[in-house]
């Protein structure tokens, strides 16, 4: 039974985990391709906001931080 609630709990702390790299990374990068989404946007007018792309970038980051520490804990179990 501990053990059971032991993988459960490890699994708990590596989607955390994925959160917050994925958060941390996901400002980073959002933050630049906001950047220079405005700067051209600027310039010549996008097919999408900068907030848009911003957003997907965000988003795409965190889900690639929960998904690859979900995967290692996947490979921890065989």
């Amino acid at each position: 039974m501990s053990e059971v609630k032991n993988k459960k709990g490890r699994l708990l702390f590596r989607e955390v985990k994925g959160f917050i790299y994925g958060n941390v990374l996901g400002l980073f990068f959002s933050i630049a391709i906001y950047l220079l989404a405005s700067a051209v946007n600027s310039i010549s007018p996008l097919p999408v906001v900068p907030t848009v792309l911003a957003t997907i970038m965000y988003s795409a980051s965190v889900l690639c931080g929960v998904a690859v520490e979900y995967s290692q804990w996947l490979e921890d179990q065989t």
